[in-house]
């Protein structure tokens, strides 16, 4: 098992502000989208668990009082195979906002776009809820995954000096300018 060291005891925070501005779910030939079922969890884990090279409880991590797994976890199909996954439930800290959860994509198919499409189709259940934005954490180390929710429009929630900084060197990891073209959310 795999360890990531984090040197910082808080998640990073993301926002997506506005669920209209989300792009179209087009799926490509041979992908496909469905929800949770009963047959789902060890779907999930064995996903989870070559995503993030660790074993991570189904009921865990989803078995939440705020979530309906059968509506709100999402799985991307490629030629019949699950190979991406991701959730989302309310969080009492985030009101009218969705929280995205749980994002992972088998490492045999990174690079396919299947990450982006579970993230969209979480997205898209969420407006459909009549949610008006989207909440995340997620860990410095992610940058993939960083990467893919700026491309969404999530900006990072800027909440002190410490946050800049992580930023910061997120931003200069990624190539990308802090300043230029990417905004910063304020609690």
């Amino acid at each position: 098992v795999r360890i990531m060291e984090q040197p910082y005891t808080r998640q990073l925070v993301m926002k997506l502000a506005d669920l209209e501005q989300i792009p179209p779910l087009v799926l490509p030939e041979g992908y496909q989208i469905h929800t949770a079922d009963v047959h789902s969890r060890e779907v999930w884990e064995a996903i989870v668990e070559s995503a993030f090279d660790a074993k991570i409880d189904y009921t865990e991590k989803l078995d939440r009082p705020a979530l309906v797994p059968e509506t709100r976890c999402w799985f991307v199909t490629v030629n019949g195979t699950d190979v991406a996954t991701a959730s989302s439930y309310n969080n009492k800290d985030y009101p009218g906002l969705g929280f995205l959860h749980m994002v992972a994509t088998r490492k045999d198919a990174r690079g396919l776009g299947a990450g982006r499409l579970a993230v969209l189709a979480v997205l898209h259940g969420l407006a459909g809820c009549g949610l008006h934005g989207c909440v995340l954490t997620t860990d410095d180390f992610r940058l993939p995954a960083i990467g893919l929710y700026l491309s969404l429009g999530f900006v990072p929630v800027i909440d002190g000096e410490e946050m800049r900084q992580r930023w910061d060197q997120i931003y200069q990891q990624l190539n990308a300018c802090p300043h230029k073209g990417k905004k910063r959310d304020k609690q």
